[in-house]
């Protein structure tokens, strides 16, 4: 990789879900190739919000911290209280019915970069070349999901994006051309980076969460797409039918958990689900080690970080059955219908039950996740930078 790239990371820890994994993800990549500069890399950071990527920075990358912004720090605030997060509502509401694509902060031409890259979904109208990453057109498939004003402020700042955009990457060929057939981008411009983010490799020396028992994990934001609530009556089913399977939620917080939590005890199965929060890097270890299998009953994925990391630590893998989960699925999880909260109850019951059945999915998933590297994904983001880069200079000269 020749090009010198500034690349977006302006997340803040916790409240990303996937994306911020993305970062980290690319992060980890680019460190695993040769560069003929090291420091070619930049990444751009929240000032005070960054010590989530810090350790996973490649040598010689620079860090640019740029303030958080006053309405940013104001939203942090508003967050603490409910009346704060009803008028904070308000606000976003009416940003995004006047939403527009960002113009250039300048932020990345100030890094004397080639090229910038755009990881989180949020873009800039930079004035050197730029690689975008969509993520997801979820808005679109899942449309009941979101508000229309959030709605028309993805149509309007993706579509922008990804036509300005000298290159855009997404995660799947299924994604691929999701993004080629809703803008009307041309296939040449959009490469398919299937990421790979591991599970910390560190044993568990301090963690935040201890379950002592056996139990199945859903580790996601409590965000509607994710299904939670099929997700428990699942387990409730399970449990008329005299099956008690424990559930930890790791991930879920604010009024969505609360939400979660009020759904299970109506449910009566409030002693079963535990929702402990984000949690940190050691205490996610400590809760892949334990768990008994994954259940992933999401209703749209860009990608499905846990069903990789959980085949990574030898966890079987039970998961929604939808078309956005075949890459990263492969043919090693048991698939459901997940809106279906019986086919969901089936598929637990298999992992929960059948050992042998679990072990042959194990398998499988171990084998499945060894296709993935990051060398390889980050000799591809090399490719793609390196022809953004070559787009950028082809215009310059005409």
């Amino acid at each position: 990789m020749e090009a010198r790239v500034a690349i977006d990371a302006r997340v803040e820890y916790g409240r990303a879900g996937g994306v911020q994994q993305g970062v980290v993800a690319i992060a980890s990549a680019l460190a695993a190739i040769d560069r003929p500069d090291p420091e070619a890399l930049t990444f751009v950071t929240l000032d005070g919000l960054d010590d989530w990527l810090r350790p996973h920075l490649p040598p010689g990358a620079t860090v640019r911290t740029v303030e958080s912004s006053g309405a940013r720090r104001v939203a942090r605030h508003m967050r603490a209280s409910r009346p704060g997060r009803l008028a904070l509502s308000a606000a976003v509401e009416l940003r995004n019915w006047s939403a527009r694509p960002r113009s250039s902060s300048g932020i990345f031409e100030s890094t004397n970069s080639d090229v910038a890259l755009f990881a989180t979904q949020r873009a800039e109208l930079s004035t050197i070349p730029f690689v975008y990453v969509p993520h997801d057109l979820q808005h679109r498939h899942l449309p009941e999901l979101f508000r229309a004003s959030e709605r028309h402020r993805r149509e309007v700042e993706y579509r922008a994006y990804c036509e300005a955009a000298a290159m855009i990457v997404v995660f799947t060929e299924w994604a691929a051309d999701d993004v080629a057939g809703a803008y009307g981008i041309d296939p040449e411009r959009i490469v398919v980076i299937p990421p790979w983010a591991p599970r910390a490799d560190r044993p568990v020396v301090v963690s935040k969460v201890s379950v002592d028992h056996p139990y199945a994990l859903f580790p996601a934001q409590a965000w509607p797409h994710k299904n939670h609530a099929s997700l428990l009556e699942a387990v409730s089913l399970l449990r008329h039918d005299g099956l008690d399977v424990p559930l930890v939620c790791p991930g879920a917080t604010g009024d969505a958990a609360a939400a979660v939590r009020r759904h299970a005890v109506a449910l009566g199965i409030g002693d079963l689900v535990a929702l402990p929060g984000y949690v940190d890097d050691l205490s996610m270890e400590a809760l892949w080690r334990g768990a008994r299998c994954l259940v992933f009953p999401s209703l749209f994925e860009g990608w499905g970080y846990p069903v990789l990391e959980a085949m990574d630590a030898g966890v079987p893998v039970a998961c929604s059955a939808g078309r956005y989960l075949d890459a990263v699925a492969g043919d090693a999880a048991l698939r459901f219908d997940p809106i279906d909260p019986c086919a969901i109850a089936d598929a637990l019951r298999t992992l929960w039950l059948n050992d042998a059945a679990a072990e042959v999915h194990v398998a499988r998933g171990r084998a499945h996740v060894a296709t993935f590297s990051w060398r390889a994904m980050g000799e591809r983001y090399g490719v793609v930078l390196d022809r953004a880069m070559a787009s950028g200079r082809r215009k310059a000269a005409v």
